[in-house]
């Protein structure tokens, strides 16, 4: 049962480490020089498919490592890719075992992305497949082996939601959405929706958001009806995963001044483990408040769920000098929510900017100092949002 699990996930070195356990148990029946050979020739079959599998998943994550520094690729990297190149276009990869074709087709994939942001319109010969189409032919063969092999992609989970999320933004990019059709054709209904709903919805809502086109975003997430998929899909998403969701629709909610939509779904982040994303988290709990007094929940007690909130974060230990400032100019607004042109509030403002500038675990605070800006300059969150530029 164990030989037959370790070849289903492509694992030679469980392989071998069970031949030898076996060998233990069994001494009897390696008896003969022949049968003895045979085994020689099992353990080097096992090393050379680990051996392959290692070599082609060092030059995939190379290549992605190099890919986010953006750094210049090295002449022995380049050449190793243009020999796989060259084992691929003779059929040689699909001979390999199937971790190792995933390594090799995901190493081209990076190749070929780290080419095409390199290379000039003008170095493209005509007629020939550009390079970012061949990035998109390797990741599609990667997912097909994830398609073809369901057991293998249950067991390497993050690995295939990681390809998946690559792979829909890549489609998103090249203007592909056809491409959505191919993915789900190998699964059965329900790992088709949690697809969906995991992968390909929310790749398109942060692609719209991060080009500023929230009005088709929230198109998309109604007419998809993504809020019913993902209380249905809930508990099969992983927890940093959900949350990454339910914010991005936070976002696009917010961004179009819709309050009531997006005080429901920053509510649901507010209250999650924040210990998964407390970057994420805080500011959340933060918008809420925003989202609540927009909505003149709290009409006659304007300024309440900032203190209350201020001690909430001091007793968990999370109320910083950047977050207290951060508070202070939200409660300045609820306030003086008209003359605030005579308050200090524009000082406050190009205090928090500086102080948030390169600070990564402060990223998400400009949401809240888009609405400050809003709310100065009597303007929507959208408009302060084109303007702002993110650290």
């Amino acid at each position: 049962k164990g030989l037959e699990i370790t070849r289903v996930l492509d694992n030679p070195s469980y392989e071998l480490e069970l031949y030898l356990w076996k060998a233990r148990l069994n001494a009897w029946q390696i008896s003969s020089v022949i049968e003895y050979n045979e085994w020689l020739l099992i353990q080097d079959d096992l090393l050379a498919r680990q051996r392959a599998i290692v070599e082609c998943e060092v030059l995939a994550r190379e290549m992605k490592n190099l890919n986010r520094r953006t750094a210049p690729i090295s002449v022995a990297l380049k050449d190793h890719l243009e020999q796989l190149y060259a084992d691929f276009e003779a059929g040689d990869i699909e001979k390999l075992s199937l971790r190792a074709k995933i390594g090799a087709y995901s190493a081209l994939a990076e190749y070929y992305f780290y080419l095409n942001k390199h290379e000039n319109a003008e170095d493209q010969i005509q007629g020939e497949t550009t390079s970012e189409e061949k990035a998109l032919q390797f990741r599609e063969n990667v997912i097909r082996l994830f398609s073809e092999n369901k057991q293998y992609a249950d067991e390497e989970q993050l690995r295939f939601t990681a390809e998946l999320d690559v792979y829909v933004n890549q489609c998103l990019v090249m203007n592909r959405p056809v491409q959505f059709i191919n993915l789900e054709s190998g699964w059965d209904k329900e790992n088709s929706e949690l697809i969906m709903y995991r992968n390909v919805a929310y790749q398109t809502m942060q692609y719209h958001l991060l080009n500023n086109e929230f009005l088709k975003a929230k198109l998309f997430f109604e007419r998809e009806n993504i809020a019913a998929g993902l209380e249905k899909h809930q508990h099969r998403i992983v927890e940093n995963r959900l949350l990454a969701i339910r914010f991005t629709i936070g976002q696009i909610y917010y961004a179009l001044d819709d309050f009531d939509h997006a005080s429901d779904w920053f509510v649901k982040v507010a209250y999650m483990n924040s210990e998964v994303r407390p970057d994420v988290v805080l500011p959340c709990k933060v918008l809420e408040a925003i989202c609540l007094w927009e909505r003149k929940v709290y009409e006659h007690t304007q300024t309440r769920p900032i203190p209350k909130l201020r001690r909430n974060l001091k007793r968990a230990g999370m109320l910083d000098a950047f977050v207290k400032d951060i508070l202070d100019a939200v409660e300045l607004v609820f306030r003086h929510s008209t003359g605030l042109k005579k308050t200090n509030l524009a000082e406050r403002l190009e205090k928090l900017e500086n102080d948030r500038d390169g600070n990564k675990p402060r990223t998400y605070y400009y949401l809240i100092i888009v609405w400050l800006r809003a709310r100065l300059h009597r303007t929507s969150i959208n408009k302060e949002i084109l303007k702002f530029e993110p650290s």
